[in-house]
């Protein structure tokens, strides 16, 4: 007679963040040799869980076998504290960056800022990345570190060997993916790195990959939305990835006599004091936070898009230096695309040649400005042709080549979108 079998055990689900209605948790490190517990705020009240029960499934916060939280690749807040008013927390956190961080004073602004608007990210369905850009010796991964620890519980990135943990940690904690491209940029990992960054910016755009099941392979979706904060030696070659990217320029300066050249432990200890700050702000103020784009509709649609979380979490009269910064950098993001090229060549061509252009013509002279600029960039007639339509001119084939007519309307507005003289 066969003996009947135990029922299988239901092991409990493993989240680090849940959100509902009346309920909020996220996981915390409590201490260095501890599991990792639930802070859970229901009716303006706090308090620490080992689980909690979330319908009708009982959910744990992830274990952490591999040490990822107590090492300090994933970071936590230990528990919420009060933070006082939203302006004193974010005065804090512009204190802290400007302590350990040698930058101009609206970028220490921003700097703080950002760390604030990755507490409340999952309510916008777009966000920008904050990226420190420069050569060696300018003080971006000091600027990586400092702004990285503040953030909605960072994956820093740096140390990874291969790129597959951070897919699934990415999923596991839906954070901020804190990355210093020197580590990843000449080994195999940096295509899929980029494949994060492409699709990490805009919820609902998942990263597909195989994962090895039995003796084949499943295709698998991976969530990877959630801001970013990137150090670059050089700009990506994707117009697009750059026009997700909030860029900080560092030069090589005299560092200020008081910033520490070795961080302390009191750096790790204050930033493990800003998170829990930060956390409490984000049980009080999730539901209060705006989605109001109305005053940057008038910049390009990318980059209203990605601006709205950090406007609308500024204060008011830092909003008109960020709507500055805005406005120059995509003035200086449309500058440097092909289209600007085309334009040029055509409005040059324009004024010389009579009212029909040819494709080939534009593609040579738009190539020859290319290379008078230093880029380099060289235009085929089949790549300027599409953007040539692109502008919204209408190319007909005849027996020389694709011509069409640079109608001076037209031309005029497409020389003031781009910047052309």
């Amino acid at each position: 007679m066969s003996k009947k079998r135990k029922p299988e055990q239901v092991r409990p689900r493993e989240l680090a963040s849940i959100c509902s209605d009346g309920m909020m948790a996220e996981a915390v490190c409590v201490g260095p040799d501890q599991p990792l517990q639930f802070a859970v705020y229901q009716g303006g009240c706090v308090e620490l869980r080992p689980g909690i029960s979330f319908r009708g499934q009982e959910v744990v916060p992830p274990s952490d076998r591999n040490g990822l939280v107590s090492k300090g690749i994933v970071l936590l807040s230990s528990k919420p504290v009060p933070y006082g008013t939203q302006e004193a927390l974010l005065g804090q956190l512009e204190t802290f960056i400007a302590r350990y961080c040698d930058l101009p004073e609206f970028w220490v602004r921003l700097a703080a800022l950002y760390p604030m608007m990755s507490w409340v990210f999952d309510r916008f369905t777009a966000v920008p990345y904050l990226r420190f850009l420069g050569e060696l010796q300018t003080g971006k991964s000091r600027c990586l570190q400092a702004v990285g620890h503040l953030c909605y519980k960072a994956i820093m990135a740096g140390g990874s060997t291969t790129v597959s943990p951070l897919f699934r940690l990415c999923e596991i904690y839906g954070g901020t993916f804190v990355l210093d491209e020197a580590d990843f940029r000449y080994s195999d990992s940096w295509c899929e790195v980029v494949k994060i960054l492409n699709c990490g910016y805009m919820k609902g755009v998942p990263v597909l990959r195989s994962d090895k099941s039995g003796d084949g392979y499943e295709p698998r979706a991976f969530d990877v939305f959630g801001p970013k904060v990137i150090a670059n030696r050089r700009r990506f070659d994707d117009a697009a990835l750059e026009s997700r990217c909030l860029t900080c320029e560092m030069t090589e300066r005299v560092v200020r006599h008081d910033i520490p050249r070795q961080l302390p432990q009191q750096f790790f200890e204050e930033a493990k004091e800003l998170r829990s700050k930060l956390l409490q702000w984000r049980f009080e103020n999730y539901k209060r936070v705006l989605h109001d784009e109305s005053a940057l509709l008038d910049l390009d649609p990318r980059t209203a898009q990605i601006a709205t979380p950090l406007y609308n979490l500024a204060c008011e009269g830092f909003r008109r230096d960020l709507l500055g910064f805005l406005q120059k950098a995509a003035a200086e993001d449309r500058s440097s695309r092909p289209q600007a090229l085309v334009v040029e060549a055509i409005s040059r061509l324009a004024g010389a040649n009579g009212r029909q252009l040819f494709v080939k013509e534009v593609a040579e002279e738009a190539s020859l400005l290319g290379t008078e600029r230093g880029d380099g960039n060289s235009l085929s007639p089949k790549a300027t042709g599409g953007i040539v339509r692109s502008l919204g001119f209408h190319p007909r084939r005849s027996r020389d080549g694709y011509t069409f007519d640079p109608t001076s309307d037209l031309l005029g507005r497409l020389k003031d979108k781009y910047g052309v003289v």
